[in-house]
């Protein structure tokens, strides 16, 4: 209606009907020569001088109430004018549609975001798994399995004496072999070292 200015929803066809009651009645401007009812003050006096050229116009015109006419009343959403008989029903038919649009437009949201979240998921896994796949022997850090970084573990092997000796007559090449949870690291062998070996290497290894 272009008098209403309700801006709401209703859960039903009843509803719609009973709110329609409020604007059963309308202000119009009631010619008193042919009882012709116009709602704007225009066009009642354009209507005045056209159809009634050699009256005179009132001086004072007040708009009285008077039942609306569905048969002419144009529908809000397609302009179409339906007639009194299917009228509610037509815009009744509308106001569905829109809120069978309205749901469908906020499914597919929800889809979307759930979608979103779903991929988002499968990256951090697929992440999780890429690192664990590197993650050498179960040693590396990750904050998600292993919790916050605790420091750094440095190792320094220098070199060994009174080894036994393996090689008699010639000399051996010794190394040194470290071990970290499952991961094992050695040094390089030291050339005739025999049974007392030099190799001071150092290593680093975070935690």
């Amino acid at each position: 209606m272009e008098d209403c200015n309700v801006s709401t929803t209703f859960g039903s066809q009843t509803d719609f009907e009973q709110h329609l009651a409020n604007h059963a009645l309308i202000d119009a401007i009631i010619c008193p020569i042919c009882n012709h009812s116009e709602h704007d003050i225009h066009r009642y006096k354009q209507h005045f001088r056209l159809v009634h050229p050699f009256e005179i116009m009132p001086a004072a015109v007040q708009p009285k109430k008077v039942p609306r006419n569905l048969d002419t009343q144009p529908c809000p959403f397609c302009s179409e004018t339906p007639g009194s008989r299917k009228f509610v029903r037509h815009v009744s038919r509308h106001c569905e549609e829109v809120a069978l649009s309205s749901l469908s437009r906020a499914f597919d949201e929800d889809s979307d975001e759930e979608r979103e979240e779903e991929e988002d998921d499968d990256d951090k896994i697929t992440k999780l798994n890429d690192h664990n796949s590197m993650r050498k022997m179960g040693v590396d850090a990750h904050m998600i399995i292993d919790g916050p970084e605790i420091g750094t573990l440095v190792v320094i092997v220098d070199r060994a004496k009174n080894l036994p000796n393996r090689k008699y007559p010639r000399k051996q090449y010794p190394y040194c072999g470290a071990r970290l949870g499952k991961e094992v690291k050695k040094t390089r062998n030291d050339r005739r070292g025999g049974q007392t070996p030099i190799w001071y290497v150092h290593s680093h290894k975070k935690l």
